[in-house]
């Protein structure tokens, strides 16, 4: 693909397929780092854009992984949390029709044409949602809202374009399972970026030097400040300002 210039590429085995085993609970939200931070060693030139989708007409819903295949309790809090790391990490993030408004949850499903024949059968009864007819009346208006926050604040932010560099930054946590922290770095602008795919808000041990305040809500996320470390508590996504990142092997 990159010989033949297409500059902007699917990560669906990457990233769309991880997002999905960590919505289900299978895989612990660290994996969409790595999976994004290997993108070179796989080949994808460096001119090349890599687009963060959590789902196509292709793939299944990521609220009907979570909620017919997964063990998390609040599926469309682990949605929210799937898109909160595409927007963030790096790549181009993008949104399939009814993801804003959990079609999901609130669609009208569609029905296979071979519901009643054995011998036919397509990728619609795996996922009834994957094409729905879009639920305009009806919606999560609190998940809307999210998305949309979430658009702005993609557009807005030093540290979502091609410039920031991913860094792995250090945290402590006792919510692995639903936590994922990194650090983008801009040059004079960076950033500590937590995200959670869990039902209920997690608390992060983050380095001193980072400032509780989220740029994502505009609010003070602080819960304890110790001389090593500072305390948040975030609900799905959380961005803070640092002057320092602590990249492995690197005291920056």
């Amino acid at each position: 693909m990159g010989e033949s210039e297409f500059d902007l590429h699917f990560d669906s085995m990457g990233f769309m397929h991880t997002a999905h085993a960590v919505a289900r609970g299978e895989r612990p939200p660290e994996d969409l780092f790595e999976k994004v931070r290997a993108r070179r060693a796989y080949g994808f030139p460096e001119h090349s854009r890599i687009i963060n989708a959590t789902e196509n007409h292709d793939e299944s819903r990521i609220y009907h992984e979570a909620s017919a295949n997964g063990v998390r309790d609040d599926p469309a809090a682990a949605e929210r949390g799937a898109l909160a790391a595409s927007f963030t990490l790096p790549g181009v993030p993008m949104l399939y029709y009814g993801q804003e408004r959990l079609i999901g949850e609130y669609g009208q499903r569609r029905e296979s044409p071979f519901s009643d024949r054995e011998d036919e059968t397509d990728d619609i009864e795996a996922d009834p949602y994957k094409r729905a007819f879009m639920n305009w009346e009806e919606y999560d208006q609190d998940h809307l809202g999210f998305v949309s926050d979430l658009v702005d604040f993609y557009h807005d932010s030093p540290v979502t374009g091609p410039e920031a560099t991913l860094v792995r930054e250090a945290y402590r946590t006792d919510a692995s399972e639903d936590i994922l922290v990194f650090g983008r770095d801009a040059g004079e602008e960076k950033r500590v970026v937590v995200v959670n795919f869990g039902a209920e808000p997690q608390q992060v041990d983050l380095r001193a030097v980072v400032d509780t305040h989220d740029q994502f809500s505009g609010e003070d996320l602080g819960v304890t400040t110790a001389d090593d470390a500072v305390t948040v508590e975030v609900e799905t996504l959380a961005v803070f300002e640092t002057p320092t990142l602590f990249d492995q092997g690197n005291s920056e």
